[in-house]
């Protein structure tokens, strides 16, 4: 799994918690390190934050949309209302304020249905 967030708090609690549930995964905080972990290690799903202060967050989930496709990976969006417009195929938009359970079972019930 790969998650993308700018704020290393928020991505290491995230990949903390998955991991205790026996999900590999890992944390980028850059954009340009984001895209090339998609293209080289394709992950199981990408969570991505965007409003986590990332560069350009409509043109990077435009391109992991992109990938994503290629490869039939999942997308998980967190954000705030405003951004539930940014359409993913096979992804789900999760708006801000979220408990980590209801991120974490979202997660799961996505990774079940790609295996």
């Amino acid at each position: 799994m790969l998650i993308i967030d700018r704020v290393s708090e928020s991505r290491d609690v995230l990949q903390t918690l998955l991991e205790r549930n026996g999900t590999r995964a890992i944390g980028v905080g850059e954009t340009a390190e984001a895209l090339r972990a998609a293209e080289t290690d394709p992950p199981d799903l990408i969570v991505i934050d965007l409003d986590s202060g990332l560069d350009r967050p409509e043109a990077t989930c435009q391109q992991l949309r992109e990938s994503a496709a290629r490869k039939n990976t999942p997308i998980v969006v967190i954000g705030s209302v405003n951004h539930h417009r940014v359409q993913l195929p096979g992804g789900r938009f999760i708006a801000k304020p979220y408990h980590y359970r209801d991120l974490l079972r979202r997660i799961e019930s996505l990774l079940d249905n790609a295996a």
